[in-house]
This record gives structure tokens, C-alpha cells and sequence, in this order.
């Protein structure tokens, strides 16, 4: 299903975004999705319980899925919240499960398609995020310090504990290849950490506040060769369905690895944004929340927003990635029914 070309409501020159309803979702529950450059993999679960079966899918195009089981939860422990990818391949992160038990369980696969259980050191692991070199994931602490974790070969891992933040966690983590930024949630005392090493130290600093009344949670972060972007939206719950601000909510952009921010020219409902290395990408809902809404830019400054229609076509705030080859971006869709690719041309 081809939901065609999105809208521009901005009189600006700028490439053309298709949308396009290409798949159902070929897991159960699908929480992230990512590309290695070659092939997709999207990860997802079975009707929690005990245990609970951790699924992926894997594909070339975004179309055709073949399925494959990851492996069993046991004890509570949790479900996946995310996955990243690069050449050595891929990593599945696990939540803590119920009455905030940690977990220290992670998977790994070279392919995508046989995976193993690794152990990563007990967190609550919510996301995650790749380089050339290494494999990261990012533990929250709702009662404390989070710490990252990282690895070359996705079977030995490493970790390090992060400073505290006024949020208690931190949200999300992205790195322009020789800097690493992390961003909290709350709009009202939003923070940063950055470090030029995933062993840190690590100094933390601040997102500039909206001044919005209704409490604003930074939910993504990216970054290119220059420029790190956080986008924003009001206050949500699974699944990343946000509610209508009572003012506009912001995106974000620094120039200077995360140390200094300031806003850029667009104002919705921003529940994921990525980056690949030439063209950033952000999605969520236009004010009236009943229309989806992505947003281009080159320059992490300046962007184009187009309308796209329904909600449901919307990518979710935890599932948009890119293909590292060309301007083909995939993600899931915010209700979890079906896997959608913006090509920008």
C-alpha cells in the first residue's frame, strides 16, 4: 500500500518524502527496528507472561520478512525495547520486567537470524545504539545512576556507571563518531551528559527548557559529522501516543557535541528523529494529534515538515531507522500493525 507523497506545508525548496505502507508487522508486538546497510531486522514479543518469546524479522527491502525466534524470557524478565546493528551485528536489549527487577540478559546475532543469550551486567536496558566499533546500550535507574555498556564483539561487554540526572534516567544516547551525547526526558530540568570516550568522564549539561506549562519529554537524540538534534513531544505512554500540547513542543540541535543547544524552526509532536550522516529525519503527530507529520532537514537547523494523514501511518518513537546507502529510511508503525519506508528524493 503506497500512502504517497506527503504534503509540505513549508514554500521551501526541498526534496520530495514518499511514505509507503509496505508490510504488515512481521512480528508480534514489534518494539525497533534497524539496518546493518544490508539487511533489516525488527524485534518484537509474544503476550508477555512467563516466560515470554522474543521474536525478530529480518529483510532486504522492507517487504518480504522471514521470522525467527530469539529466545524465551524466564522469570519476569522483561521483554526487548530495542536493537542496533552494524557490521559485527546485532543486539537486542532487554527490559527489567515487573516491580523493577533488573535483568542482565541481552542477545546477540552475526546474521540476524541466530541469535544467542549474552550476558551484558544487570540493568534496566532500555536503549541502545552503534558505531563503526562498538555496540552500546544504556541503562536507566529509577532509584539512581544509569550506565552504559559496550562491546566489539557483542559477546564481551564492558560498562561504565553515568553521572545522576535530575530525571533519574537517561533517555536515549547518540555519538557523531568521535563524541558521545546522552539526553533525559523532563522538559522542566532536561539534561545532557557527553564524553569523548564510552569509559567517560562524563560532564553533564542541560536541553534548554520550551516553557511549556505541560510537561515535554526529549524522546530522541542523533547526530551527524556536525551536528547533534533532540526532538521532543508531551507527555506519552506505550504505545508513543502523544497528547495535544497546550503549546508547540520543540526540536533541538547543537553544534558543539552536545555542550550548547538551541531550537530550530519546528514545533509538533517529535517522537523519534535519526540521521543518515547527510539527512536528518524526525516523526510524530501535528498539533491536532489525528495527523502524522515528518520532518527533513539538512542542516539540523532549518526544516521542511510534511503532512502525511492518519495517525496509524505514523513510525513510532522507538522504531526508525535508516539504511546507510541511500535516502531510504524504515520504521514501525505507531499502532504495530505494519512496517512503513519514507524514500527522500
Amino acid at each position: 500500500m503506497i500512502l504517497g507523497s506527503a504534503t509540505s506545508h513549508r514554500q521551501q525548496d526541498f526534496p520530495k518524502i514518499t511514505v509507503q505502507l509496505v508490510a504488515s508487522s512481521p512480528v508480534p508486538n514489534p518494539v525497533d527496528i534497524c539496518s546493518n546497510g544490508t539487511n533489516w531486522v525488527v524485534v518484537g514479543y509474544t503476550t508477555p507472561g512467563v516466560p515470554t518469546t522474543v521474536v525478530s524479522a529480518i529483510s532486504s527491502d522492507l517487504v518480504s520478512w522471514t521470522q525467527h525466534t530469539v529466545g524465551l524470557t524466564i522469570n519476569g524478565e522483561g521483554r526487548p525495547t530495542s536493537i542496533s546493528a552494524n557490521s559485527t551485528g546485532y543486539f537486542i536489549t532487554m527490559s527489567g520486567g515487573t516491580n523493577l527487577q533488573p535483568t542482565s540478559r541481552c542477545y546477540f546475532s552475526p546474521d540476524g537470524v541466530n541469535w544467542t543469550l549474552k550476558s551484558i551486567g544487570s540493568g534496566h536496558w532500555f536503549s541502545s545504539t552503534a558505531t563503526s566499533t562498538h555496540l552500546i546500550g544504556v541503562s536507566i535507574s529509577p532509584f539512581g545512576t544509569g550506565k552504559i555498556a559496550y562491546s566489539t564483539d557483542g559477546t564481551g561487554w564492558a560498562s561504565t556507571a553515568l553521572p545522576g540526572n535530575t530525571s533519574g534516567d537517561w533517555e536515549d544516547i547518540a555519538t557523531n563518531g568521535t563524541n558521545y551525547t546522552l539526553i533525559s526526558p523532563n522538559s522542566f530540568a532536561a539534561q545532557t551528559a557527553r564524553s569523548s570516550s564510552l569509559s567517560g568522564p562524563w560532564t553533564v549539561g542541560a536541553l534548554p527548557d520550551d516553557g511549556n506549562p505541560i510537561p515535554s519529554f526529549w524522546t530522541s537524540i542523533t547526530a551527524n559529522i556536525s551536528k547533534f538534534v533532540a526532538t521532543a513531544a508531551t507527555s506519552f505512554s506505550p504505545p508513543y501516543a502523544a497528547t495535544t500540547p497546550s503549546s508547540p513542543n520543540p526540536a533541538a540541535n547543537s553544534p558543539d557535541n552536545g555542550s550548547t543547544w538551541s531550537f530550530t524552526n519546528i514545533r509538533n509532536n517529535y517522537l523519534d528523529v535519526t540521521s543518515n550522516g547527510y539527512i536528518f529525519l524526525a516523526v510524530g503527530q501535528f498539533s491536532n494529534v489525528t495527523t502524522g507529520i515528518y520532518a527533513v532537514s539538512e542542516d539540523g537547523i532549518n526544516w521542511v515538515e510534511y503532512i502525511t494523514g492518519p495517525r496509524s501511518k505514523v513510525i513510532s518513537g522507538k522504531g526508525l531507522s535508516y539504511d546507510y546507502t541511500g535516502r531510504i529510511f524504515g520504521g514501525i508503525e505507531i499502532d504495530g500493525t505494519g512496517i512503513t519506508r519514507v524514500i527522500i528524493n
